[in-house]
């Protein structure tokens, strides 16, 4: 029997640096089995301190996870156009 395909989620910001960095960190800790997740902005800011404080206060690394940017031609998660809902 095959594993069931996980959804993907993508949370989209201008910069990647706080706000979609939680999201993805959050989610992926809440349900790494079932959920494929990924951040990116439309250009890469680099981390802000503070959002990398509340992420270590609330035990998400965030050290690993640099800033990304969306690459029009290379999305940071692969998709078909039947996948967005």
């Amino acid at each position: 029997m095959s594993r069931p395909q996980k959804e993907r989620v993508l949370f989209l910001c201008v910069r990647n640096s706080a706000r979609s960095q939680m999201a993805e960190g959050l989610l992926r800790t809440l349900a790494p089995e079932r959920i494929e997740v990924a951040s990116a902005g439309l250009e890469a800011g680099g981390l802000r301190p503070e959002a990398v404080r509340v992420m270590n206060e609330i035990g998400l690394e965030s050290s690993r996870r640099p800033s990304k940017s969306v690459d029009p031609g290379r999305p940071p998660v692969r998709h078909r156009g039947d996948d967005v809902r």
